[in-house]
């Protein structure tokens, strides 16, 4: 054994001996460590050594991580145990707080009169230019206008989603107008400001009344939504956490509660979880010293890998500091090179050293091109020499190259779904920065619904064409008596569907599925395997008519909205995307990618992953919003300044919070690499040369494209 592969077993003895004595840890290991192997081998040692006693008092391990994907890793790793309970920080969090209905319904209470507080205080503000008209009304005037929305609220929610000049002109036949009505129409975009405030209020204030006369007497965490409807009695993932740092912060007794039943508690990829989990651990955790319980936290992660807004990052270490802290040094995953360039990246106390003395290659070189080319011409440009630099050299085996784009619609046109990421991200029910969850997660639980209704169908139509599909991938789990005979004759008829785009085959598709010479269950069990219900069908309603109508609520944005009404180009134009197109998107969601030379991915969505040969295309800015405007421009500037005050004045440069989310998202996608690492810096570099030598230690190279 190596004397590094020791040291590294030292390391696991050490928070083995945590364990034994019941001492708090965070274990903070760069890139490539094994983080996620020293949890499961610590939960492993927890099973080996405390399990009788765990179950003698009736404990449980908790395991908290970030995603449904690490989560089924873990499982996946660790093996199936009553005793150990892996799940999402969310999950976890609403298990623990939903029997509490009765202080749970206060604490919504209280939400919905804030609520109500604050759309008072925001119709009243006449500085706010999209509120200053309404706030400028009479009492009376507001009561006159009130009445007639109210009257007319079929009209605004039919409307609302058309342009200003049609939501207007739907007014013009309504009678009996408030003398106000027409001033404030005048911007239609204010008007519906002011309105949608209105009917929220009214919402809230009925939710409140249904509360008191004891009609709504159950709260709901709906993991399916990222905004609260509160006045449905449900919320979503950020007020989950609200409520449960309330229930902690008001009831000391639900700390005592978790501290007796779960002994261990563990959570991974500490730095993502929000400021609010923190605080509910360090609740429990001074609960315990208090009360003088065997309890403890295990923190696993890595602050130089935050890359989320919301992670609580390097403030955990003053958030929490009374735990031990426990680091690795070594990697498991890349070459020397690869891991030197990483420290200096990092700039932290933890220096990486490679455990294999042979992961002693690796090449890394950085590339740029500021002509007025088209990005994805000089993509591909700069990814074809490195392809053909990889075939020529005998000592790489592994020819794939993993290429990492900054943006969702650069990643979907070069992986050749362009057009389906350019129509969903123009949809009206998904906000622009949902656009990775909704219709680009590899966890379909989180893509929106109807994107996922979307997967099931084309991967229908993908089975289909496979010659070893199975009528398990037609029927689902068959529920009812179906005969072999009347299941061929159903497969038959389907693959005999002749399709080039989505609409052909959902058209094809439902015509046999209203076929009465087709067996009525077999047929019922195909919707099922879809998840879809007959009674989700509206009346003479069919498949073809149903997927469009779901189609048409997703881009414009309103369930009383029909296909005829508002743009309904935006659903026609997705339904005639080609069906070549929707194939590969499903490959991206599946990660069945592996046949393909280049396979590409966004930055965040590399996180944890490993490639052999990585390339990594930059430029200024982070997509076309303000926020991202010059991000990796400013970064590379500041880190110049950062050099030059250090060698000149030995003084340190004080960074925001924008600056360390640079850097540690360029420390993720470059720590993606095992061997080969290649990037490309699309823009001129003339004034940030300085910065990126800094950051990566080599001089940049002119690509010629």
């Amino acid at each position: 054994m190596l004397q590094t592969e020791i040291d590294e077993l030292e390391v696991q003895k050490n928070i083995n001996s945590c364990i034994d004595s019941f001492k708090s840890f965070r274990f903070n290991a760069g890139a490539g460590a094994g983080k996620t192997y020293a949890l499961i081998q610590t939960i492993r040692y927890i099973l080996r050594n405390k399990l009788i006693d765990l179950r003698r008092k009736n404990q449980q391990v908790i395991c908290i991580t970030y995603t449904n994907v690490a989560v089924r890793e873990i499982k996946e790793r660790l093996g199936s145990s009553e005793v150990v309970l892996i799940s999402t920080i969310h999950d976890r969090l609403w298990s623990i707080i939903k029997p509490y209905q009765k202080e749970l319904i206060e604490i919504h209470d209280q939400k919905l009169r804030k609520e109500i507080e604050l759309i008072s205080n925001e119709l009243s503000d006449k500085d706010n230019p999209k509120l200053a008209k309404y706030a400028s009304l009479s009492e009376q005037e507001r009561i006159d206008l009130h009445s007639f929305l109210f009257k007319h609220r079929e009209n605004y929610f039919l409307n609302r989603d058309k342009s200003a000049a049609e939501f207007r002109k739907s007014y013009e036949s309504i009678p009996n107008k408030p003398m106000c009505f027409n001033d404030l129409i005048k911007s239609a975009g204010n008007f519906k400001e002011v309105a949608k405030r209105i009917y929220r209020k009214s919402r809230y204030d009925q939710c409140i009344q249904d509360i008191e006369n004891n009609k709504k007497t159950k709260v709901d965490y709906d993991s399916a939504f990222n905004a609260d409807r509160l006045e449905y009695m449900k919320f979503s993932h950020d007020t989950l956490l609200e409520y449960s740092q309330t229930l902690f912060d008001k009831y000391p007794m639900l700390c005592r509660l978790v501290i007796d039943k779960y002994p261990y508690f563990f959570v991974d990829e500490y730095q993502d979880s929000n400021e609010k989990v923190i605080n509910i651990i360090k609740q429990l955790f001074t609960a315990s010293v208090e009360i003088k319980k065997s309890w403890l936290v295990g923190y696993f992660g890595d602050t130089a890998q935050n890359i989320y807004d919301d992670g609580v990052g390097r403030k955990i270490t003053k958030m929490h500091s009374q735990v031990l802290e426990i680091n690795k040094i070594y990697n498991r995953r890349s070459h020397k090179k690869i891991i030197d360039i990483a420290n200096m990246i990092r700039n932290d106390e933890i220096r990486q050293k490679p455990i294999f003395d042979e992961r002693n290659d690796g090449t890394v070189e950085f590339y740029y091109c500021a002509t007025s080319i088209n990005q994805e011409e000089i993509a591909l440009s700069f990814l074809n020499k490195y392809r053909s630099d990889l075939l020529s050299d005998e000592k790489t085996l592994k020819k794939q190259i993993d290429c990492l784009v900054l943006t969702n619609k650069l990643m979907a046109t070069l992986s050749g779904f362009g057009d389906i990421q350019s129509n969903v991200s123009n949809a009206k029910s998904i906000y622009w920065n949902e656009i990775n969850t909704k219709l680009l997660s590899h966890d379909l639980e989180k893509l929106h619904p109807t994107i996922h209704l979307l997967y099931k169908v084309i991967k229908l139509q993908i089975s289909l064409t496979e010659k070893n599909s199975t009528y398990k991938d037609i029927f689902g789990t068959i529920k009812g008596g179906i005969s072999f005979s009347r299941a061929l004759q159903i497969s038959e008829a389907l693959k005999n569907i002749k399709a080039n785009t989505l609409n052909d085959f959902i058209f094809e598709l439902s015509k046999i599925l209203t076929n009465s010479t087709f067996d009525a269950t077999a047929l019922e069990n195909i919707l099922q395997n879809l998840s879809v219900k007959l009674k989700d069908f509206k009346e003479e309603q069919d498949f073809y008519s149903y997927l469009k109508s779901e189609i048409s609520v997703l881009m414009l944005g309103s369930e009383n909205t029909s296909l005829d009404d508002a743009d309904p180009e935006e659903t026609k134009s997705l339904l005639n995307i080609t069906l070549d197109q929707w194939h590969r998107w499903v490959n991206f969601i599946d990660r069945n990618e592996k046949d393909k030379e280049i396979i590409y991915h966004t930055y965040h969505g590399t996180k944890g992953e490993e490639y052999e040969n990585v390339a990594i295309i930059m430029e200024h800015s982070f997509g076309g919003g303000h926020e991202g405007r010059d991000k990796f421009k400013n970064y590379f500037l500041k880190l110049e300044e950062i050099k030059r005050v250090m060698e000149s004045e030995g003084k340190a440069v004080k960074t925001d919070d924008e600056f360390e989310n640079t850097k540690n998202l360029i420390y993720v996608a470059y720590t993606r690499a095992i061997k080969n690492l290649k990037i490309l810096y699309i823009d001129d570099i003339q004034e940030i040369q300085g910065g990126i030598k800094a950051a990566f230690g080599i001089d940049a190279l002119i690509l010629d494209v």
